[in-house]
């Protein structure tokens, strides 16, 4: 999956919130609870693996050089997406809260891998599909 197309995974995951977060050896899988889009599939969440993960880290909005790459802490923050641009080598996914607490995840990995409740894998195209279908009607 190129960078581009991590970016739309995000993108395609606005509104959802992640719900946990678990390391895996040099990955990260991240549930995402986004249930208009769950919904449509009979589902209660997502999975997403992040593969071959190098960085994963949170930066508030109000002091950028403050921040976290602690798992538990940031999964405590349960951070709804909000949209993901590309920066140099990294993704980076614009998050906030009920609460006060905004920012930035910073992610650098080599691709993304998408599961469905029961950790089948979903093609990005299928998801991209089930998305559409949803804003276009």
């Amino acid at each position: 999956m190129d960078r581009n197309e991590q970016k739309d995974v995000f993108n395609i995951f606005h509104d959802g919130t992640i719900s946990d977060l678990n390391r895996t050896s040099n990955s990260l899988m991240l549930k995402i609870e986004i249930e208009y889009l769950a919904e449509m599939i009979n589902e209660n969440c997502f999975y997403c693996g992040l593969v071959n993960c190098e960085k994963f880290s949170f930066r508030f909005w109000i002091d950028e050089n403050k921040g976290t790459t602690d798992l538990e802490e940031i999964k405590n923050y349960e951070l709804e997406i909000i949209d993901a641009k590309l920066s140099g080598e990294e993704l980076i996914v614009s998050c906030r809260n009920g609460e006060i607490i905004g920012g930035n995840l910073h992610i650098k990995t080599q691709r993304i891998k998408l599961f469905n409740q029961v950790k089948l894998e979903i093609p990005l195209n299928e998801l991209s599909e089930i998305f559409h279908s949803y804003w276009d009607k």
